[in-house]
């Protein structure tokens, strides 16, 4: 028995929506590879690397690359996987608290800097699902984007 109050199907739908990020993110991951060899080495035993940091790499890549194909589909997929990021780190660095609902739940909820995207956002269950289909859903452009540049190179 633990001595954390929590809501098992509450915790459960954190897991699915942290579970489905690593995997969207893991598919970005794969698509940095295939434009910058050597980047899934760097990624996974060089140094630790944040989401922001991955996504940092890919702009830079958009920045710094003019002869880039799918330039434009990489720049969506940038400001999506920004967006995701910034919901996942509100998620992940979420504090616990008693809700004002009827049964006095305990859920989480984010308070960051004013003025920021997402400053305030209390983690309900209808959020951590949208946010859970949102990452969903953005996985088969990813998806896409990498089959493409895979048959384009030959290398990955």
């Amino acid at each position: 028995m633990s001595r954390i109050p929590y809501d098992c199907g509450y915790v459960g739908e954190i897991g699915r929506a942290v579970y489905f990020f690593a995997y969207y993110e893991w598919c970005v991951v794969w698509v940095i590879e295939a434009l910058d060899p050597g980047f899934l080495q760097r990624y996974t035993r060089d140094r630790a690397m944040t989401a922001g940091m991955v996504g940092s790499h890919l702009k830079g890549l958009l920045k710094s690359r003019a002869e880039l194909a799918r330039r434009e589909d990489l720049a969506e997929l940038h400001r999506i996987f920004d967006g995701l990021v910034r919901r996942r780190n509100a998620l992940v660095h979420a504090s616990p608290i008693t809700d004002g609902d009827i049964a006095k739940s305990q859920i989480l909820n984010y308070q960051g800097p004013l003025g920021k995207e997402i400053s305030d956002l209390k983690w309900t269950r209808e959020e951590i699902d949208g946010f859970a289909s949102d990452v969903d859903a953005a996985v088969p452009m990813v998806s896409r984007i990498f089959e493409q540049l895979r048959r384009e190179s030959g290398r990955v």
